[in-house]
This record gives C-alpha cells, sequence and structure tokens, in this order.
C-alpha cells in the first residue's frame, strides 16, 4: 500500500514536472513569436533592397521567403537553411531543396508544436501562398502523406514545381516525435513582384 507521504511526493513530481515542460515549451513558443515580428521586419527590408537581410545582429540565419495559408490561418517568415537555430524562429527551407521563387521542389521544414501545428487542418485542394522576392506563387495541396523519420526522398528534386512542407508527427507525441506528417502542392500560378506591387497599388485605389 502506498502511503500518503509517498503519494504526496508523486503528486508533488508530477505537477512540477508538467509545470518545467509547459514553462519552457512557452518560453520557446513566446521567443519564436518576438523572433517572427523582427523577422518580418527583415523580410520587407529584403523585398525593397532585394539584398538578404538578417533580423538581428548575430543571426544564424535569414528570411528567404514568406508562407501563407489562409485557409488555416498561417502566416509565418521562412528562414533559410533548416538548423536547430532557424527551427526555433520560425519554419526553415531546406537547403538541399530550391529556394522559393525557383523552379523545382520548394522543401520547408517546421515544428508541429509552433509554427506549423495548424498543418493538421490543411485539406486537399486548398492553397499554399508562397512569397519570395521574385514573385509570389501559388501552390494546390495534392498530397498528404505520414511517413517514416528517416523518408528522405520528399526533398529531392523534382520535374514539376511543387512546394513540400514537412513536420513531426503525431502532432500531440510528447518527446521527439517518431513520425513525419508531408504536405505537397503543385504550382498552379505564379506572380512576379512587380504584377503583385501594381494589383497592391490599384487596390488601394
Amino acid at each position: 500500500m502506498i502511503g500518503k507521504s509517498t503519494l504526496k511526493y508523486v503528486t508533488v513530481t508530477l505537477i512540477v514536472s508538467g509545470l518545467t515542460i509547459f514553462l519552457h515549451s512557452g518560453y520557446f513558443y513566446v521567443r519564436g513569436m518576438l523572433a517572427q515580428m523582427l523577422l518580418n521586419q527583415a523580410w520587407e527590408k529584403s523585398k525593397i533592397t532585394r539584398e538578404f537581410f538578417r533580423a538581428w545582429s548575430g543571426a544564424g540565419t535569414y528570411p528567404v521567403g514568406k508562407l501563407r495559408i489562409e485557409s488555416i490561418d498561417l502566416s509565418r517568415v521562412v528562414l533559410e537553411a533548416a538548423s536547430k537555430e532557424s527551427l526555433t524562429y520560425g519554419p526553415a527551407h531546406i537547403s538541399a531543396s530550391a529556394l522559393p521563387g525557383e523552379h523545382g521542389n520548394i522543401a520547408i521544414a517546421g515544428h508541429r508544436d509552433s509554427f506549423f501545428r495548424n498543418l493538421k487542418d490543411l485539406k486537399r485542394g486548398e492553397v499554399i501562398e508562397l512569397e519570395s522576392m521574385s514573385s509570389v506563387q501559388y501552390f494546390l495541396v495534392t498530397d498528404i502523406q505520414i511517413t517514416d523519420a528517416g523518408s528522405a526522398h520528399w526533398i529531392e528534386n523534382t520535374a514539376d514545381d511543387v512546394i513540400t512542407l514537412i513536420t513531426c508527427y503525431p502532432f500531440d507525441y510528447i518527446g521527439k516525435a517518431p513520425m513525419r506528417y508531408i504536405i505537397r502542392g503543385k504550382l498552379v500560378r505564379e506572380e512576379t513582384a512587380n504584377e503583385v506591387f501594381s494589383k497592391l497599388l490599384i487596390s488601394r485605389g
């Protein structure tokens, strides 16, 4: 039979552990959101000057695009090189794939418990918008797959112009998730930066 003192110790330990996990996750989430504000400013500056800018001094990465998915209320600056540092601040472009605005397979990764959490609600037939310095590309979601973590063919180049979004799975998993959630979209439309700017001027009257 478990004594009262042992039960109390176990209860307190569980509460402290839960709070620690919650506060740890909350810290990284808030830090990521604040970073996104600075990254948005750097991205807007990049579009004007046509040069990549780091959002703060000492940053190990820089914005290369902006991802928008209206149907799931997602709008995030995309960072170059999907490293541990860059993924802390937002979704990141996988360097082995095509850059935003280029042809081929544009692969972007993000954490399931923060920036890419809403991907679980994305459905086939919905639109993914990717802004680069040269254009805005529109992709139609054609495929949603759950794969093992070692499946690397999703980031390989393709003959078609596609976007591949990658996050961990299951979404509610505690710890290092064993699977990957893959969303692929096919390019259906592309507008140059000048065309987008002209449309913006017209909409503003």
